[in-house]
């Protein structure tokens, strides 16, 4: 998963960059060709196996972000990533997301607009 959640993101990862009263953070990412929403402009609807595959990975990724606490709030197909060298799928823009508290509804709709 390489959407970032900045809030979640430890002191100890942040990169020393040799400037003594900066604080520099650096998120480092493999280029991605296109999003899925590229893909199905250009290819059209996929087919069920790629479909398939890309929703799995999809699913693994909120799955993951969700047992960390974080609730994305913006999943669509352009926020969907394939990698460029080995058509791996990338959930991307966290832009939205939040990480409620344990005891906290979340009864508010957010997203892009046309999505929701």
């Amino acid at each position: 998963i390489y959407g970032v959640f900045l809030a979640s993101v430890s002191q100890s990862n942040n990169l020393d960059a040799g400037f003594p009263q900066k604080r520099v953070e650096l998120i480092l990412m493999e280029q991605c060709t296109y999003s899925f929403y590229d893909e199905l402009e250009e290819f059209g609807p996929a087919g069920e196996e790629s479909a398939a595959r890309i929703m799995t990975s999809v699913f693994a990724a909120l799955a993951y972000i969700h047992d960390q606490g974080i609730v994305h709030r913006d999943v669509k197909a352009a926020n969907i990533l394939i990698s460029a060298t080995d058509r791996r799928v990338l959930l991307s823009d966290f832009g939205m997301a939040v990480q409620p508290a344990v005891e906290e509804n979340i009864n508010w709709m957010s997203g892009t607009p046309g999505h929701i």
